[in-house]
């Protein structure tokens, strides 16, 4: 396991032939946990998302079996990565400009995007409704993938407090405090910053 953790480090190839039969001899033991947590994060580099999340929702059983916190910790900040790699790779929030010059295309535009649409004027005039979704479908998406990361994050954040890591919790409230931004939460943001 170790050569092959080396190896990813400085994105060499890695066996995966000898992660998976850690995988296979070791069962459910905190070896199989992290091989099962490297095969994610790999698969994550390579864009291979389902592949990577199945890994590392694996390696989330597995840490749980074993009562490993601090195994607990990374696989969540690994998802929260997967999360937010998997948006930034999608092109991200887009930022929507429109000018269309025919009446036609403009109703075709609002038809279109009728449920954002209502969304929107439920959001202005409902408190607690997130004011942040734009027109754009991609955008809706995205944001529910952040979501998942900060969920994610948060959950790696409580193993970290709970083990007193001071590194780990840094390192968490970065990365948590760069989506809060995202996610229109500078309060909260600015807390962790």
């Amino acid at each position: 396991y170790f050569n092959e953790s080396m190896a990813f480090s400085y994105y060499k190839e890695v066996n995966t032939a000898i992660l998976n039969r850690h995988i296979t001899e070791q069962g459910g033991s905190l070896l199989a946990a992290c091989c099962l947590r490297l095969l994610g994060k790999l698969s994550v580099r390579q864009q291979h998302w389902a592949n990577g999340r199945a890994s590392l929702l694996e390696a989330l059983k597995v840490c749980e079996k074993v009562g490993d916190s601090y195994c607990h910790a990374l696989v969540h900040m690994d998802l929260g990565d997967l999360f937010q790699n998997l948006v930034e790779s999608s092109g991200g929030i887009l930022i929507e400009t429109r000018e269309f010059s025919s009446t036609f295309h403009n109703l075709l535009y609002t038809f279109s995007r009728g449920p954002l649409l209502l969304y929107r004027l439920l959001a202005e005039r409902v408190n607690g409704l997130p004011n942040f979704y734009s027109m754009n479908y991609q955008n809706w998406v995205a944001l529910h993938m952040l979501r998942l990361a900060l969920r994610n994050y948060r959950s790696a954040e409580k193993h970290f407090k709970q083990l007193k890591n001071r590194r780990g919790q840094i390192e968490i409230n970065s990365r948590m405090a760069g989506l809060l931004f995202v996610l229109s939460h500078t309060a909260s943001a600015e807390r962790l910053s």
